[in-house]
């Protein structure tokens, strides 16, 4: 795979910037855009849970990745552009639906940006376990996590400015627009299955789920998304 460190780090951070943005919209500005629409708590809530469930759906999207080399180009870079493609139309299209008439179309095409984040994030966990070596992933995870920290970070302190001064509309097409980094840089990504080191799916990894262990790190983890999301 033409991959260098510095790429593979530049690709892995925009991919994490990206989205951290849309991250931002579902954790913060959802709850502002569709309470100036007139919905109140319960309306918000339901549409806040439908768009989670392609974060529940993240195992299978990854199940997917490692089973399909996808028109032979690979398992992981060609979900990824589709996952990027697929967040960026979806964000385009979103303000012009009219959510005043009904939530459902609106909830349909958000949902489509959900699952295609969730596709993309899934298989760039995938890719960066298959191309950093070992002493480099520590660094590859501070990357992206705090990439993904600052596409929030940045959205959150310019969103209210951006919504202030441009409208909705330009807010949402502003997390549309940061795909366009990860795009190029991951075009340009070549793989190449052979030369990975991909380790392939097996239905009794989730014999896993019995060890006390890893049930109270997935304790953790609800505890830790429900005070977050909540």
């Amino acid at each position: 795979m033409n991959l260098s460190r510095n790429h593979r780090l530049m690709l892995f951070g925009t991919l994490y910037f990206a989205q951290g943005t849309l991250m931002s919209y579902f954790l913060t500005f959802n709850i502002l855009y569709l309470g100036e629409s007139g919905y109140g708590p319960a309306d918000v809530g339901i549409f806040s849970a439908v768009m989670a469930i392609p974060f529940v759906l993240k195992i299978f999207l990854g199940m997917l990745s490692d089973s399909v080399n996808l028109l032979g180009m690979g398992h992981r870079v060609p979900y990824i552009f589709i996952g990027l493609i697929g967040q960026a139309v979806a964000m385009l299209v979103l303000p012009h639906i009219s959510i005043a008439e009904g939530l459902v179309t609106f909830a349909l095409i958000a949902f489509f940006a959900f699952t295609s984040m969730a596709l993309y994030d899934t298989c760039t966990d995938g890719l960066a376990l298959d191309t950093t070596p070992e002493n480099e992933r520590g660094i590859v995870q501070g990357v992206m996590t705090g990439a993904r920290a600052a596409g929030i970070l940045v959205m959150l302190l310019m969103g209210g400015l951006i919504v202030e001064t441009r409208g909705w509309p330009w807010f949402i097409y502003v997390i549309s627009i940061s795909v366009i980094p990860p795009l190029l840089l991951v075009w340009k990504v070549q793989e190449d299955p052979n030369q990975m080191q991909r380790q392939e799916f097996h239905w009794s990894s989730f014999k896993a789920l019995r060890q006390a262990a890893v049930l109270g790190v997935a304790g953790l983890g609800l505890l830790y998304s429900v005070t977050l999301n909540g």
